[in-house]
């Protein structure tokens, strides 16, 4: 139903800005009775950031916390090869965008670029940070028709 990019994960714990940091509470506070679909490549890149400013065990934990909560894409490689020649995103872009496109989800991101070339593959994505209102406001009706 929804894929969430690691960006808006990221800043649930990014301490540097604590208005970031209520956004995405503020989001996941909403989006939480919606499955959420994760490129297989979500784990990884998530590790790799909150390495940075966690300590290992730590880090390990709230990682297999989210995983536990989430269902992980694969087989995603042909399809991000398409939005790749579709729209030359990054590579870890594609990847969430071929979710989206698999799972038939909407994106939403804390990354204004990948936003971009989702929309330019067809996927409809929101950039949260500055679009908090029509982001908000989508997700409201996903949750009228969810019930």
């Amino acid at each position: 139903m929804i894929v969430i990019d690691v960006s808006l994960w990221f800043d649930l714990f990014n301490r540097r800005n604590e208005l970031r940091v209520k956004l995405a509470e503020a989001f996941f506070n909403e989006v939480e009775v919606f499955t959420i679909y994760e490129p297989i490549l979500f784990k990884i890149e998530f590790v790799g950031l909150l390495i940075r400013y966690n300590p290992r065990d730590i880090v390990r934990k709230m990682v297999e916390e989210i995983v536990a909560k989430i269902r992980l894409c694969t087989g995603l490689d042909d399809e991000a090869y398409k939005v790749a020649l579709a729209t030359g995103c990054r590579a870890a872009d594609a990847y969430y965008i071929a979710c989206a496109s698999k799972t038939d989800s909407i994106l939403f991101s804390n990354d204004k670029s990948q936003v971009i070339n989702a929309n330019k593959y067809g996927i409809e994505a929101f950039y949260v940070l500055e679009e908090k209102e029509k982001a908000f406001s989508k997700i409201e009706k996903l949750k009228e028709s969810y019930r």
